[in-house]
C-alpha cells in the first residue's frame, strides 16, 4: 500500500520534538524508534506520515488531496462510546446500530438516497462502502435519524496505519433533499433504515474500524451526537 511520506529538511528534524536520523534508516523521536522505513530521495529524508504522527501522539486525516496531522479525538480515539464488531447490534440509549458487511469498489451507485447518484472516489483513491442498519430503539416514540455527510459529527473510518477519513457520502433516504435539511426519514419504535457509508481512501488501505455518530434531528443537532465504535477487522 502506498503511504503518505513527509519530507523533514535538516533544519525541520531539529525543530519537531526532538527527532533526529539515526544510521539504518530509522527515525528516532525523543529517544524511541518512530519508523524502520526512512528513505533519501534527491538528498531529503522521507517517513511514512502515518508513523510521525503516531510518535507524536497525533492522527492523520486525508481530506480529499490533503492531509492533517492533529491531537486525537476523532475515528478510534473517541472516549465513553459504545463498541462492537460486524454483526452485533450496538444499542446507544436511543438507536440500535449494526454493520452487516464491508467492501471495496471502484465506483458506486446509490441505491438508497433518492438522487440515485454515482459516486466516484478522489483521483488514484478507491471507495469503501459499509453497509449498516439503524434502528429506533426508543419504545414510545417515533425519531427522525440524522444520515447525511453534511452534518455527520465525527464519523469516520479509521484504517491499520493511523490514519482516519471522513465519509464522502452518506447513501441514505431523506425526507426530501440533502440541500434543503439534515433529516432523514421518521422512523416509528422498533422501524429500521439500511444505508451504506462511502469513504474515499488510498489503492490498498485496510479499514480498522469505523466511529458512527449518531442523532436525531432535530433535537440533536448540531453538536449533541453519539458515537458508536465498530471494529472492522473481526
Amino acid at each position: 500500500m502506498k503511504r503518505s511520506r513527509i519530507a523533514l529538511t535538516a533544519l525541520a528534524v531539529v525543530a519537531i520534538a526532538g527527532i533526529c536520523w539515526a544510521a539504518g534508516a530509522k527515525l528516532i523521536v525523543n529517544g524511541q524508534v518512530a519508523s524502520t522505513d526512512v528513505r533519501v530521495i534527491n538528498g531529503r529524508a522521507y517517513a511514512p506520515l502515518g508513523d510521525i504522527a503516531k510518535s507524536l501522539g497525533m492522527e492523520v486525516t486525508k481530506t480529499g488531496t490533503t492531509y492533517s496531522m492533529s491531537i486525537p479525538g476523532g475515528a478510534d480515539q473517541l472516549q465513553g462510546k459504545a463498541t462492537g464488531k460486524i454483526g452485533d447490534e450496538v444499542f446507544s440509549g436511543k438507536w440500535r446500530f449494526q454493520v452487516t458487511g464491508v467492501e471495496k469498489a471502484g465506483e458506486w451507485q446509490e441505491k438508497y438516497y433518492q438522487e440515485g447518484r454515482k459516486i466516484k472516489p478522489d483521483k488514484g483513491d478507491e471507495l469503501v462502502i459499509v453497509h449498516c442498519i439503524l434502528k429506533n430503539g426508543v419504545k414510545n416514540k417515533s425519531q427522525t435519524p440524522v444520515l447525511t455527510e453534511r452534518m455527520c459529527g465525527n464519523t469516520a473510518l479509521a484504517d491499520d496505519q493511523g490514519n482516519s477519513y471522513p465519509p464522502k457520502d452518506f447513501d441514505a433516504r431523506q425526507e426530501s433533499d440533502k440541500i434543503q435539511s439534515y433529516a432523514s426519514i421518521n422512523l416509528l419504535p422498533g422501524a429500521k433504515i439500511e444505508f451504506a457509508l462511502l469513504f474515499t481512501v488510498p489503492k490498498g488501505t485496510t479499514p480498522k474500524s469505523l466511529v458512527f455518530s449518531e442523532g436525531a434531528y432535530p433535537d440533536d443537532v448540531p453538536s449533541h451526537f453519539t458515537d458508536i465504535r465498530v471494529d472492522l477487522t473481526q
